[in-house]
C-alpha cells in the first residue's frame, strides 16, 4: 500500500556500510538495535525486571544497547543474509560433524536446500510425515521414542 510507505534515506556512511560484507552475526548497529527491541519488547514475557536492568528505551534515548545482551538474556539476535544462511548457522549450532550419533527429524517432504547441507554433514535424516497442519505430533512422537540417539534436533 503506497499511502503507508515512507522513503528511507541513508548517509553515505550508512549506504557504504549496508553495501558491505557484515560481521557473522550482522551488522553491529543493526544487531544492537534488534537485542534492544527484543529486550523490550518481550520482556514482560520472561519476567525481567526491566528497571533494574540495562535496558534503555531506544525510541526515547536514541541509544541503543551493546551488540551482546545484557546478563538477564540468555540469547542473542543473528541476522542473517537469507534462508539458506540461517538454516546452515542453525544446523552448525545443533548438529556434531564429528558425532556418528546425531539424528535430524525432518519434514517428508523436506526443502531440498537443505538437504544438500545436511548429507555431507554425516548426521542421520529420519523423515516425519507431514499433513496440511505440518508434522504430525504423533509420529514425531513414535520416532523419538524409537530414536537410540543421545543427541537429535528436529528441523
Amino acid at each position: 500500500d503506497r499511502t503507508t510507505m515512507k522513503e528511507l534515506e541513508l548517509s553515505s556512511e550508512e549506504l557504504g556500510l549496508a553495501l558491505q560484507y557484515s560481521p557473522t552475526p550482522g551488522v553491529p548497529q543493526l544487531v544492537s538495535f534488534l537485542n534492544s527491541l527484543q529486550q523490550r519488547e518481550h520482556a514482560k514475557d520472561l519476567n525481567v525486571n526491566i528497571a533494574n536492568s540495562n535496558i534503555k528505551n531506544s525510541r526515547e534515548e536514541n541509544n541503543y544497547l551493546p551488540s551482546q545482551p545484557s546478563p538477564e538474556w540468555n540469547y542473542d539476535v543473528s541476522v542473517t543474509v537469507g534462508s539458506q544462511d540461517g538454516l546452515c548457522k542453525a544446523f552448525e549450532m545443533l548438529l556434531d560433524p564429528f558425532s556418528q550419533d546425531d539424528e535430524l527429524f525432518v519434514e517428508s517432504p523436506t526443502y531440498p536446500g537443505a538437504l544438500g547441507f545436511l548429507r555431507p554433514y554425516g548426521c542421520k535424516l529420519i523423515p516425519v510425515p507431514i499433513d496440511e497442519h505440518g508434522i504430525q505430533p504423533e509420529q514425531l512422537s513414535k520416532l523419538l521414542q524409537e530414536s537410540s540417539s543421545s543427541h537429535s534436533s528436529s528441523y
